[in-house]
């Protein structure tokens, strides 16, 4: 496996930095925009303070710069490999249903913080309608629904969550490429797939390594005893 080298960390750097930014002008701008109509429509968001506004826009700005940084992190270890669009081709042949699951898998964390969002939102506009309670009472309601929905969302996202694991096997064997020698395949056990290839060359060092301590009978942590002979079988990669 090849250490990143001080050009591959800066252009990594950059990349993730530019991704901040983007995403913080973008988060931000939502923000605003979101403050702007709130006070248009919503008698209620006008009368909030501005610090509370102001983490509204805030608010946005790092959530979306996180998101945004991600998915840079992602792309620029796929980019680095060459190999950047065969992420997305195995999912062509599948029927629609299992493409849809496979999506929201991928993106379920920017659904349920839009639909967190979305129905604050739509609660708070709901709750401003009412001339008897008063903004604190408004804004509990509107909190009290949000959660409630987001908690539904959680709840069908732990059951999407299972039904894709119950698509694939718990382990697969794939033949990787040798980190020692890129020329050669060799078999590896693993629960999911590579996002990228190399992801897993990392955890075949690892168990070569241990493989070798534990035919020399050496331990594997600094003061850890001496592994048994017969922990050998328990390697997830074997020699080709």
């Amino acid at each position: 496996m090849k250490l990143a080298t001080k050009e591959e960390t800066q252009a990594f750097n950059q990349t993730i930095y530019s991704a901040l930014l983007r995403g913080g002008i973008v988060g931000t701008g939502l923000g605003i925009l979101g403050c702007i109509v709130g006070g248009r429509y919503s008698p209620g968001f006008r009368r909030l303070s501005f610090p509370r506004k102001s983490w509204l826009v805030i608010g946005s700005g790092s959530a979306v710069s996180v998101i945004y940084a991600d998915k840079a992190t992602v792309k620029f270890e796929a980019e680095r490999y060459g190999k950047f669009d065969q992420i997305e081709y195995s999912t062509k042949h599948l029927p629609w249903k299992y493409r849809a699951l496979y999506y929201y898998n991928q993106h379920k964390w920017p659904i349920i913080l839009g639909t967190w969002a979305s129905t604050l939102g739509l609660s708070m506009y709901a709750a401003s309608r009412n001339r008897y309670d008063t903004l604190p009472q408004k804004l509990v309601q509107a909190r009290m629904y949000a959660q409630g929905v987001t908690v539904l969302v959680l709840l069908g996202s732990v059951y999407l969550t299972a039904v894709a694991n119950r698509l694939e096997p718990p382990t697969q064997e794939k033949l990787i490429s040798d980190p020692t020698n890129p020329t050669q395949l060799i078999p590896f056990q693993s629960k999911s797939k590579e996002r990228y290839p190399g992801e897993f060359q990392w955890e075949v060092l690892v168990a070569k390594e241990e493989e070798r301590l534990r035919q020399l009978n050496l331990p594997l942590r600094a003061g850890q005893s001496s592994p048994p002979p017969n922990a050998s079988e328990s390697a997830n990669v074997s020699s080709p």
